[in-house]
């Protein structure tokens, strides 16, 4: 071995193209501090609010625990056609667009809890007024679509909630829009009516 070769090992520089390792700077772990922040925050005001829409979604069956024994909720929409024939809504056929995406259109700007403690509350100042205000606006939607595949209106649209508990299904009509007056209005629960049940 050659004299003081360590030494002059030391003192030689790098290779060209290289450089040696440097911690992040203050700017880098700053950004990344605020970002995981920022992530734990949204975690956060989530689980406290509790609020349930983006960045997190719009569906109330993620933002619970849900028990097999729990029951399931389904809104369905039906139309009355112009020869009087009663028919569930199709949004492929009758509006020419997709199930998902009519149902996440519909819940992510439409429907929604009015109670601010609902997990499916996401629209600030909500009542039932507006509510109602938004259903009226989803069924001329729906009627404006229809009318422009089928040709002509339909006599009437509703909507209706069905409730599926230990094996048991009620169903409950919520509301009745019809064209001829552009008007909506609230349906009650018509007593014994078929697959209806409970309380």
């Amino acid at each position: 071995m050659l004299p003081h070769a360590d030494a002059r090992a030391e003192g030689a520089e790098a290779p060209t193209g290289s450089t040696p390792a440097a911690l992040p700077s203050r700017l880098h772990r700053f950004g990344a501090a605020l970002l995981v922040a920022a992530i734990l925050g949204l975690e956060l005001r989530a689980v406290i609010g509790p609020y349930e829409d983006w960045p997190f979604t719009s569906a109330p069956m993620f933002a619970r625990y849900q028990t097999p024994g729990d029951p399931l909720f389904e809104l369905s929409f039906y139309v009355e056609d112009v020869e009087g024939v009663t028919m569930e809504l199709d949004p492929l056929r009758h509006l020419d667009t997709g199930e998902l995406g009519f149902r996440r259109h519909f819940f992510a700007r439409y429907y929604g809890s009015t109670d601010p403690e609902h997990p499916s509350w996401h629209l600030p100042h909500d009542n039932r007024a507006k509510f109602e205000q938004r259903i009226a606006e989803w069924m001329k939607l729906v009627v404006a679509v229809y009318t422009r595949r089928a040709g002509h209106p339909p006599r009437r649209v509703w909507l209706e909630a069905s409730k599926l508990e230990h094996g048991h299904v009620e169903r409950r009509p919520l509301f009745e829009y019809v064209p001829s007056t552009a008007r909506l209005r609230p349906l009650a629960r018509v007593p014994g009516a078929a697959g209806q049940g409970g309380t």
